[in-house]
């Protein structure tokens, strides 16, 4: 004991670190045990023949998008993940990666704060200023979502790769070494696998310098962030036809005046909910300029505009950390450039998980905050403790909500009256998968009724094949009336993108239906759309479906060449094999008995 005591007073840094890990490895592990979550089987359960870990599907990965974003580092990672656990303990030990991921970034958050320091002021950071900070980023509620849904890797990620970056250039700074910045480059690269959310990390590396050296070199910093740029301008060549279309677009409504209300919204929203998190949910309802919405804005902004105030005439009092809080508020502003909506992200304009990496600004000027006024009196040091207490509290409420479907749908809808419309078509379609029909439909209506009116076409033909599917599922076969209307109006191209899982059964059932009542033309249309839809992302759904479709038109030997073309990426996939072998058999029986 009295080793481990010596140890600790001689290392008090690593000693915190490992106790941080520890702490956030074990607030995090009862998520170990949950079920798996809407859109995990996009990209993880069921696509197990994607997982693994052959060149092809390394291959595959850097060329697909996953739910519309180019992520390879994160399905390399689910391919390492599949190496290690196999198939029936896939979730177990991809929530244990991104856990230990996160626990990991917790540290390299705490040593990254106990490296600040601000020359020119002589500032810096108390081990508790720091601890407080870091545990409080580390348990928010609002990380529960980037951790516990394995398919968010990305947010981990990224950060992993960034506050690497952060720490190697650092480095390389302090000692004029251009090895630390390449290598802290290479990290930076590496975080474009992931999601591209730390863009602007060498403009915020630029104003670390500015603020914290006591002269700033600029001729210096431009040398070491050279390989950034190198990065920078790498990846806007690699990404050219996608950033033309989305300039494309954004002249056309990215400066309207309602994107920049959506932008203000989102400033403002995370902001105030990285603070305090009440009211958490996984896919928050559509925020518009309400009072309390209103007031917010203009206490936000009147909090910026007097940070800005306050540092340009240098107030004397507590100058150093007016100085710095406004630094602090612009890389806020930075990280959160990517996300903050002038180009919409995903089905929401707003997301817990977006502020996985911004919030790490907000969480340093609480340190400044704490090192400020908690040292000097014991009422201060309780406010802060207190306050952090709330936070994990909180967390660990928050983290109960994802044991389950049910419990993550209900999370969503906590506010029934005013949730998102995505949000209810979830709960409708797993009411309609659970045979409960009433809570199917009445979900479906208020999806439609909260939907804007100029994307009334989409929620229409949303709550119309609903109503269908549950008059089929009823035993009505009148249902495959309202299903065909559904499958065949124009705003369908949109749903079948916007909500696939539905999308597919819908389609599937339509085929069913069809060929019961020996329409083939229309049921071999709905495979060959079924086709379309696993296009890039699932191959082997993809060939199943044109095989159907060729078998429906009796080109068997065109069937058999595409199911050996899956069998060619799934080869234990009992239903190809059996497929297969009923494809050979026709093939081969005269035509006559071929048909029948």
């Amino acid at each position: 004991m009295q080793k481990v005591a010596e140890f600790i007073k001689k290392h008090p840094d690593c000693t915190a670190g490992v106790v941080i890990f520890l702490i956030t490895l074990l607030f995090f592990l009862p998520g170990l045990n949950f079920e798996p979550l809407p859109l995990d089987t996009s990209a993880y359960i069921g696509n197990e023949y994607l997982l693994t870990p052959t060149w092809e599907n390394f291959i595959h990965h850097l060329k697909t998008p996953v739910l519309g974003l180019h992520s390879p580092l994160v399905m390399h990672s689910f391919m390492l993940d599949y190496w290690i656990w196999g198939k029936d303990l896939l979730i177990f030990g991809g929530r244990l990666h991104n856990i230990i991921l996160h626990a990991a970034n917790a540290v390299l958050f705490f040593f990254l704060l106990r490296q600040f320091k601000v020359s020119r002021q002589t500032i810096s950071l108390s081990l508790p200023a720091v601890i407080f900070a870091v545990l409080c980023f580390a348990l928010h509620p609002q990380r529960v979502e980037s951790v516990i849904w394995v398919v968010e890797r990305k947010d981990v990620q990224v950060l992993f790769c960034g506050l690497l970056s952060t720490l190697l250039f650092t480095c390389g700074y302090r000692k004029n070494n251009w090895w630390f910045a390449l290598a802290g480059a290479f990290f930076f690269l590496l975080s474009f696998g992931a999601k591209p959310l730390m863009l602007l990390l060498p403009l915020i590396l630029l104003l670390g310098i500015w603020v914290c050296s006591s002269k700033f070199e600029w001729k210096k910093s431009l040398k070491l962030l050279t390989p950034y740029l190198v990065v920078i301008a790498f990846y806007v060549v690699l990404n050219a036809a996608q950033l033309g279309e989305s300039a494309g677009g954004s002249a056309a409504g990215a400066i309207s005046p309602e994107r920049l209300s959506v932008v203000n919204l989102n400033c403002t929203n995370y902001f105030f909910k990285t603070l305090l998190p009440l009211n958490t949910q996984p896919l928050y309802p559509v925020f518009t300029l309400d009072n309390g919405m209103l007031l917010l804005c203009i206490l936000f902004w009147g909090m910026t505009a007097a940070t800005v105030i306050l540092s340009i005439i240098r107030w004397r009092y507590r100058k150093e950390m007016l100085t710095l809080w406004l630094p602090l508020l612009a890389a806020f502003g930075m990280a959160l450039l990517p996300m903050a909506g002038f180009k919409s992200i995903g089905n929401a304009e707003f997301a817990d998980r977006y502020s996985y990496y911004p919030s790490i600004f907000i969480w340093v000027a609480m340190a400044l905050a704490y090192n400020a006024f908690a040292p000097r009196r014991t009422i201060w040091q309780f406010a802060f403790w207190a306050y952090g207490f709330l936070i994990v509290v909180l967390g660990f409420c928050y983290l109960q909500s994802w044991q389950s479907k049910e419990s993550f749908i209900n999370a969503m809808l906590i506010q029934k009256e005013n949730s998102h419309p995505t949000a209810l078509r979830m709960a409708s379609w797993h009411c309609l998968t659970q045979k409960d029909f009433a809570n199917a439909l009445t979900f479906a209506s208020q999806a439609y009724e909260q939907t804007p009116e100029d994307q009334r076409q989409e929620a229409e033909v949303y709550l119309l094949a609903t109503q269908g599917m549950v008059m089929v599922e009823q035993g009505d076969t009148r249902g495959i009336i309202l299903i065909d209307q559904a499958i065949t109006s124009p705003a369908w191209g949109r749903l079948r993108y916007s909500s696939a899982g539905f999308a597919e059964a819908v389609l599937l059932k339509a085929a069913e239906l069809h060929l019961l009542m020996g329409d083939v033309t229309f049921a071999r249309q709905c495979y060959l759309v079924l086709a379309e839809l696993s296009m890039g992302s699932n191959p082997v759904r993809e060939l199943s479906f044109k095989a159907y479709a060729a078998y429906l038109v009796k080109d068997y030997a065109e069937a058999e060449r595409l199911i050996q073309m899956a069998l060619e990426k799934s080869p234990d996939d009992p239903v190809l094999q059996k497929d297969l072998a009923d494809y050979r058999k026709l093939k081969n029986l005269p035509a006559k008995a071929a048909s029948n």
